[in-house]
């Protein structure tokens, strides 16, 4: 009998590779399968994959489904024995494959026909024309991984709805244009967006910040300042009365204003998009959101209390702003753009030989590096960048750091350069990063190196080979469009809102609800009639009515009816009938 991972070798060469040399992790408790501690498969498999198959369709199976996520056979066997002719089974994560893999119950059961097996991001999955199934254990294990195979096989629950959606801003830094892309990224998801502007207060700030630092009566102007601005962005709030609440890292709201935004029924989602052992102040926030989402994981998820109220949601690009943008007579060689860090000074001034070009602020003057900086260290906005990444035979990046002498070893968060000089058809020479390798394929849509020499040695070989740099911007590109961009990251974020409950939006319009209002004339107009304040429902309408006052039409007499049929209700203690909605 061939073995589990002949057959994978056999028939899926390019997934073998991948898992080769990686460890299974597998822990086992009362015969039930553990990975990183969490519970995947229990001592009766077979009949948790019956149930669940029964429960998501009955009698109606079918011909082709889409299984997201995986045990280790079950599942498969059960939907093969009851005669699905196509099966497609993702898997959420390499090293989870491995483990399942290696725990793997019927050798034979990979090899049937019928049965499809791929990894998310490394083949384009498309739109199955059969049904989709996923597997819970999987569903609480990897919730990005899980939201992100939703979105890329066109199933999320998300545009089912019609959200009203409130973006915070901080007043200045890298998080800002993170906020103005986000709230493109929903608009073009086809929600209703408002953001919370800080334009021209990030001086403010700034003045205020000194006068605390130099006078000694004046060191609570800082935080007075960040709690008015939190007022502002609550005042807008009350007044759009949003679904969702998505707020920016550096974000002027403090705790207290979270609550009350929660209060006020509000979902609050933060994206922390900061290393958190650089910049601390998620310690005084994260309990007070709904979801916090992060650019890391591993140890700063523990830190938040595991996966509760926090899940991880990895940076990404903006098209419209990163593009390719070729530029006659403009050729550089070997580019870099961003802050002098201590550890890019000393990595970069290998390579002052190699015609380096730097652009960028915060670098030293006195530093020997400085002689490779453009334009007397001006600041880049985005149109230079895509310009130099665009433009670049060799686009370098090398993440921050103040702790080390060059790539930090432990470096785990991919930073938005990595995806915007992909998305600009750049060819880029990147430090490894432990998170790297999930989002994009080394070697395939970008190389790695992992200390000064080993980068030295990568310029030397792409100048020598520049039709393998182009392959791989080419690839690379291609993969970031269809993967990592604000608008499938925001539906991602969406996703992951929805798998902690598929109800977390209770006031939003669903969108074929709305279509319904818009084939009614008088309804519509009623609707558009409504001061932002008041809730587009029956109490609040018919509230709203009973204040204006004034003659009614048949339209609105019908709310005011409708009302007094609810209050009825309620005295009678049976109006849970009237709020029930069919769920699906």
């Amino acid at each position: 009998m061939r073995s589990v991972y002949e057959i994978l070798s056999q028939r899926w060469p390019g997934i073998a590779a991948e898992l080769a040399g990686r460890p299974a992790v597998t822990q086992t408790h009362a015969n039930a399968l553990k990975f990183r501690g969490r519970s995947m498969q229990s001592s009766r498999p077979e009949i948790e994959a019956r149930r669940l198959v029964d429960r998501r369709f009955g009698d109606a199976l079918p011909a082709e489904v889409v299984l997201s996520g995986h045990g280790t056979g079950p599942m498969c066997a059960e939907l093969l024995r009851r005669g699905v002719r196509r099966l497609r089974v993702i898997a959420p994560d390499a090293d989870w494959l491995q483990t399942a893999l290696a725990n793997w119950t019927e050798p034979e059961l990979l090899a049937h026909p019928s049965l499809e097996l791929e990894l998310p991001g490394r083949t384009a999955p498309g739109l199955p024309a059969g049904a989709l199934i996923e597997h819970p254990a999987c569903l609480r294990a990897f919730p990005w991984e899980m939201a992100r195979i939703r979105v890329a096989l066109e199933k999320s629950r998300s545009s089912d709805l019609r959200l009203k959606i409130l973006v915070v801003e901080p007043f200045y830094g890298g998080s800002l244009p993170i906020a103005g892309y986000a709230a493109r990224a929903f608009r073009e998801l086809g929600h209703q967006v408002r953001q919370v502007s800080y334009a021209g207060m990030a001086e403010a700030w700034r003045t205020l910040s000194d006068a605390g630092e130099r006078l000694q009566d004046a060191g609570d102007l800082p935080q007075r300042f960040t709690g008015l601005a939190g007022e502002l962005a609550l005042h807008e709030a009350a007044a759009f009365r949003p679904d969702l609440v998505f707020v920016l890292a550096q974000a002027p709201l403090p705790p207290v204003i979270l609550e009350r935004m929660r209060s006020l029924g509000m979902r609050v989602v933060f994206w922390f998009v900061e290393d958190y052992q650089t910049m601390t102040y998620w310690k005084a926030i994260h309990e007070h959101t709904d979801l916090f989402l992060t650019i890391q994981r591993g140890e700063f998820l523990q830190q938040l209390g595991g996966r509760g109220h926090a899940a991880y949601l990895p940076l990404c690009t903006e098209p419209s702003v990163f593009h390719p943008q070729p530029q006659d007579g403009l050729d550089h060689e070997l580019t870099f753009v961003g802050a002098g860090y201590h550890n890019r000074e000393t990595t970069f001034l290998q390579l002052r030989r190699q015609g380096l070009k730097i652009w960028g602020g915060d670098w030293n003057p006195l530093h020997p590096a400085w002689e490779m900086v453009q334009e007397e260290g001006r600041r880049t906005n985005d149109e230079d960048n895509r310009s130099i990444f665009s433009n670049s035979r060799i686009n370098l990046n090398l993440h921050s750091s103040t702790y080390h002498e060059g790539v930090d070893p432990a470096g785990d968060f991919v930073n938005p350069r990595t995806f915007d000089i992909l998305a600009c058809g750049g060819f880029q020479l990147c430090d490894e990063r432990s998170l790297l390798s999930e989002l994009l394929e080394p070697g395939r849509h970008l190389d790695t190196f992992r200390d000064a020499e080993e980068l030295k040695e990568r310029v030397a070989y792409y100048r020598e080979h520049p039709e393998e740099a182009r392959a791989m911007a080419e690839a690379g590109r291609a993969h970031v469009l269809r993967y990592h961009t604000f608008r499938r990251r925001m539906e991602e974020c969406l996703e992951l809102a929805l798998l902690r409950d598929p109800d977390w939006f209770p006031a939003a319009v669903r969108r074929d609800e709305e279509r319904a209002l818009a084939s009614d004339p008088q309804l519509r107009r009623l609707l558009e009639t409504l001061p932002p304040e008041v809730e587009p429902s029956v109490d609040g309408i018919s509230a709203w009515l009973e204040r204006r006052g004034g003659r009614l039409d048949a339209t609105e007499g019908l709310f005011l009816y409708m009302a007094r049929i609810k209050d009825w209700a309620r005295s009678k203690n049976i109006d849970r009938m009237l709020e029930a909605r069919p769920r699906g």
